[in-house]
């Protein structure tokens, strides 16, 4: 699905999870959501509260106004999308069993 808002953690814990499993956990100071509302294809993970937490929230059509004045905001929000990225793939390739051939569901 299309994200609507990105999230800034301030205080608690949060799980990353991808295809179910986790794969990262975020804390007060880190931001998600921010692939979804810089991709065309959506939200590529899901981020769940594991423990109490209190969130600040910035709803897409404002960030973007925001974006269209802070240029050093925009590389830095897609720097840091670009590397989840990588690292969410690293991670599903670590998790197939080798000579997994491609497109069959794990």
């Amino acid at each position: 699905t299309v994200a609507s808002s990105i999230y800034f953690i301030e205080s608690g814990r949060c799980s990353v999870l991808l295809e179910g499993r986790e794969v990262a956990s975020l804390g007060p100071g880190d931001v998600f959501g921010e692939m979804g509302l810089m991709s065309p294809t959506g939200r590529t993970a899901d981020v769940r509260s594991a423990s109490y937490c209190e969130l600040w929230s910035l709803a897409g059509h404002d960030l973007h106004q925001v974006l269209g004045t802070q240029g050093e905001v925009v590389r830095r929000l897609k720097a840091l999308g670009e590397a989840r990225m990588r690292h969410n793939k690293a991670l599903l390739h670590a998790l197939l069993p080798p000579g997994m051939p491609a497109g069959v569901p794990l």
